[in-house]
C-alpha cells in the first residue's frame, strides 16, 4: 500500500470475551477510516462508523430507557465523517 494512503479498521464490543454472545452481540461498533496524505502538510480523511446498541441502558427516565415504546429492541447507527487538515508551516516553533 502507498504511504500516502492509509486504511484503518477498528472493532469495539463490550461482549467480545463472552462466548455465549460473541463479537457481534449488542453493543458494538465497527469503524473504517481512509486517509490520504498527498503532501507532508496536507491530509484528507473519510470515516464510516456502524454501531449497534441495545435499549436496556437503564439510565434516566422511563422514556430514555424505552424511547420507541417497545417497538424496537436496538438502536442502529450509520455515521459518516470527513476531515481535512493543512499545516501551513512545517517548522513552527513556539515563542516563549
Amino acid at each position: 500500500m502507498n504511504n500516502a494512503l492509509n486504511l484503518s479498521l477498528k472493532y469495539i464490543s463490550s461482549n467480545a470475551a463472552n462466548s455465549e454472545k460473541g463479537i457481534l452481540a449488542s453493543p458494538y461498533g465497527a469503524i473504517a477510516q481512509l486517509t490520504l496524505e498527498p503532501t507532508k502538510t496536507t491530509s484528507l480523511s473519510i470515516t464510516y462508523i456502524h454501531s449497534h446498541n441495545n435499549l436496556k441502558i437503564v439510565t434516566g427516565s422511563e422514556l430514555t430507557s424505552d424511547p420507541f415504546n417497545d417497538q424496537a429492541n436496538a438502536i442502529v447507527g450509520n455515521s459518516f465523517g470527513a476531515k481535512a487538515a493543512w499545516q501551513p508551516l512545517c517548522n513552527l516553533t513556539p515563542l516563549l
